[in-house]
């Protein structure tokens, strides 16, 4: 893999897009730890950091001392650029306050952003000479993979929130079952329809609503629905179009309605 010389540290929201898991470190202050974990992933240690009012006045005194010491290794003026570059919002600091690593008092997470930024403001640090170098090289290259980044895409895109996950889950779920009616109905039109008498009896009382369709019977089920039905209603099935099907229907109610009040007739008379 090609080697990714970048010394600045994506923020954590963009981290965690990737699919990086920050966890919160049991080591001193500064040790800082980057680990392989399951399934390719990177395990992000860091051990938390207590923010309040002094705090700020405490960091810039000890770059101040490590940019005037030649002989002082800069191990806070590195700690101090992992987290400016860690920290770029208020949603960065509230993914760290929710993984334990940032801990302030000063009320608004959106300040927490505002101090960590400026302390390393007009302060000259070669990244090469910090002692996080590795870790944030080897952060950078697995964000730069081609799996990493396709999956920070994706997730930055369609799952940024609950709701935008849930419209996108709703929105796969139609299309599948969009290509699932699409396929049946091509499998279906291949083969001719079949058509029992409740199919029949509903499009001759919806005729006006479904007179426009026209279907071809099997011959094998007319035959096998002759047989079953009295001879009365055999005449019915002489034409597979199911507009005659429905005139002959109608056709067939009305002849029923007349024996029916004859029938009622002859009894009458008879009482």
């Amino acid at each position: 893999m090609e080697t990714n010389l970048t010394n600045t540290m994506k923020s954590a929201t963009e981290l965690g897009e990737a699919g990086f898991i920050i966890k919160k470190g049991k080591a001193r202050l500064l040790d800082i730890d980057l680990e392989k974990g399951r399934l390719n992933k990177r395990v992000l240690k860091i051990p938390p950091l207590y923010i309040d009012d002094y705090k700020g006045t405490l960091f810039r005194n000890m770059v101040a001392f490590e940019q005037c010491h030649r002989e002082c290794k800069p191990y806070v003026t590195s700690y101090l650029f992992f987290f400016d570059g860690l920290i770029n919002s208020a949603e960065d600091v509230e993914l760290l306050h929710h993984k334990e690593v940032i801990h302030h008092s000063l009320g608004r997470d959106k300040e927490v952003a505002k101090l960590v930024n400026s302390l390393c403001k007009e302060i000259a640090f070669d990244g090469y000479e910090s002692y996080l170098q590795k870790v944030v090289a080897d952060a950078n290259n697995h964000y730069h993979s081609k799996f990493a980044t396709i999956r920070a895409k994706l997730v930055h895109h369609y799952f940024s929130s609950w709701v935008v996950g849930i419209s996108t889950l709703a929105g796969m779920i139609v299309i599948y079952l969009i290509l699932i009616q699409t396929g049946c109905s091509v499998r279906n039109a291949s083969k001719p329809k079949t058509v029992t008498l409740l199919d029949c009896m509903k499009h001759g009382i919806l005729d006006p609503l479904f007179g426009h369709f026209s279907f071809t019977f099997r011959e094998d089920e007319i035959e096998g629905l002759k047989s079953k039905l009295p001879n009365y209603f055999s005449r019915l099935f002489n034409s597979t179009s199911i507009k005659d099907v429905s005139e002959r229907l109608k056709s067939s109610f009305i002849t029923f309605q007349k024996d029916d009040e004859t029938n009622q007739e002859n009894q009458s008379k008879q009482t």
